[in-house]
């Protein structure tokens, strides 16, 4: 084979500087390599063959099957998205404002109860697998005059989660997630004209 037929068999991702003849195969100085994505990925080295040069590492199993932590920066199911980049996250977050969870998106907004087309007031409880994932995030469009968060299921359970005092009601970004009784906020009923909101995609 011809040199430049010989290179085709290197693998892109296999980043040589320099090659030397081996066994009449150009072999990468650096020969190292890589096979898998995301949580999958695994280094390995090039070796020859009889059909050329080929990887001998093996991808690791997925953690995840479908993408279902769709906060942690990760690509879980080995597909090459990450979070909510990959279809199974359902959605792709407004990187400033949102953060995905499962199928949809969720932000908070100085909205009293209003939530823009396509979103709706979510249920307080999945603030207990999100609420740290708020943490750099701001407000989707207003400031609050009230941090103790209006949501789906309030007529049964209240408004028992609020911002903490260092991100009651201030400018944004959040410097923390919202929490349990934060702000004084527990069995609360507040109804200001820019209370807090949490809203989720539909």
């Amino acid at each position: 084979r011809t040199d430049d037929a010989i290179r085709m068999s290197i693998p892109a991702h296999a980043a040589a500087t320099h090659v030397a003849r081996h066994n009449d195969q150009l072999l990468p100085e650096d020969d190292g390599c890589s096979a898998g994505a995301g949580e999958c990925a695994v280094e390995g080295s090039l070796t020859c063959s009889a059909d050329g040069l080929v990887c001998d590492a093996t991808p690791l199993p997925a953690p995840e099957g479908v993408e279902t932590s769709c906060n942690d920066g990760k690509d879980n199911d080995c597909d090459g998205d990450v979070d909510g980049l990959d279809s199974d996250c359902g959605c792709v977050p407004d990187p400033a404002t949102e953060v995905a969870h499962l199928s949809a998106c969720y932000y908070l907004d100085g909205s009293n109860g209003v939530c823009d087309a396509g979103y709706s007031m979510a249920p307080q409880s999945v603030l207990e697998f999100i609420a740290p994932e708020f943490a750099g995030k701001t407000y989707k469009h207003t400031q609050s005059n009230n941090c103790c968060i209006q949501h789906a299921n309030q007529d049964s359970e209240r408004q028992d989660w609020g911002m903490v005092s260092s991100d009651c009601n201030g400018s944004g970004p959040f410097q923390s997630g919202p929490a349990p009784g934060g702000a004084g906020c527990t069995n609360a009923n507040q109804n200001k004209s820019k209370q807090l909101t949490l809203c989720g995609s539909d």
